[in-house]
């Protein structure tokens, strides 16, 4: 079912700080600290399941990709689950499709965009222009961050740092604290296995996201998700 509190945070980073590392079976958080409205707001960016490994992309978004939810006040605004409100989902937000070319003819092009499930075992990083002979066409991948990379949750909060460091202006999206001000259910909130301890919070359009304005008013996005939730789901955010 949808998450209750499910929205966006849009503010300024104040600090930054890692969660120590423990053996007692804690998350591992990257912990940022937004001011917005005189409110200091703490986002827990959850890149560690103790079980599994994390898996992430780092996507350039043009401001018209997040034009919905740059245009919110600052501070928390709810977001309804759906593609209308704002809300993401990494399956079927177009933003995080793969666009790749498709020579037909010698003198023609098919570009399209493609779910990223279409691929869900290449778990790398595509070299730009890379051409993957996948019979009967040569796919050829435009993005450099077309799929999925996979690694331990330091590879993880490392590569979330490196997006926080662009700028200073973020969008958070997640799941508003019960207690306190602040926003966890950073990452992907669909796709968790049935019985799996979460799939009660499983919908589509409500996963989180890291967003950072650059100084060219473009932004770059950090999203994450474990390893055990699926790549694909069905209309209720259940794998398939």
């Amino acid at each position: 079912m949808p998450l209750d509190k499910y929205g966006v945070l849009k503010g300024t980073k104040f600090k930054y700080y890692r969660d120590q590392p423990d053996n007692f079976g804690k998350f591992y958080h990257g912990n940022v600290e937004i001011l917005a409205n005189g409110i200091n707001y703490r986002c827990a960016i959850d890149v560690d399941s103790q079980s599994t490994q994390i898996q992430w992309r780092i996507i350039n978004l043009s401001a018209s990709d997040v034009a919905m939810i740059a245009s919110k006040p600052d501070g928390w605004t709810h977001l309804v689950s759906n593609e209308s409100s704002g809300a993401i989902d990494y399956i079927r937000w177009k933003p995080m499709w793969v666009t790749i070319r498709i020579p037909i003819l010698f003198y023609y092009n098919w570009i399209i965009k493609i779910p990223p499930w279409i691929y869900p075992t290449k778990l790398k990083q595509f070299e730009k222009s890379e051409i993957r002979s996948n019979a009967p066409f040569k796919i050829i991948v435009l993005e450099q961050s077309s799929f999925w990379k996979i690694g331990s949750n330091i590879d993880a909060i490392e590569q979330l740092e490196s997006v926080l460091v662009q700028g200073d202006k973020l969008l958070i999206l997640g799941q508003f604290f019960n207690t306190g001000n602040g926003v966890h259910d950073i990452h992907q909130n669909q796709g968790d296995p049935i019985n799996g301890g979460h799939s009660a919070d499983n919908a589509i359009w409500q996963d989180g996201a890291t967003i950072v304005q650059k100084a060219d008013g473009s932004y770059v996005g950090f999203f994450n998700k474990f390893a055990t939730q699926s790549f694909k789901t069905d209309d209720f955010g259940h794998p398939i």
